[in-house]
């Protein structure tokens, strides 16, 4: 297998970035800043961690989800308050 070139991830416009190359049936992983140290790893270890990276990523998103509409609820719960104060506050003449 020819070597491929470094590959950035999209987004990476400098300073310490994930790169990675193939070569000889392995995939190296280095620190784009420390160009002398990598690690190699076996494509079946690479597409592990790879599927590790997205379900981690996948479980941020949907704890973060989660967070969003606990507080959405909330804020439903919040408004529904202040509309009755205001409710309660308008049938006695006054207003806040």
């Amino acid at each position: 297998m020819m070597p491929s070139d470094w590959i950035r991830p999209d987004g990476c416009e400098g300073g310490s970035c994930v790169e990675y190359r193939t070569a000889d049936g392995k995939v190296f992983v280095r620190n784009s800043t420390d160009e002398d140290h990598m690690v190699a790893l076996t494509v079946a270890e690479w597409d592990a961690f790879v599927a590790g990276l997205t379900a981690a990523a996948v479980a941020e998103i949907e704890n973060r989800l989660a967070a969003y509409e606990r507080l959405i609820g909330l804020a439903k719960v919040w408004h529904n308050a202040l509309d009755e104060a205001i409710t309660a506050l308008a049938t006695k003449g006054t207003t806040p």
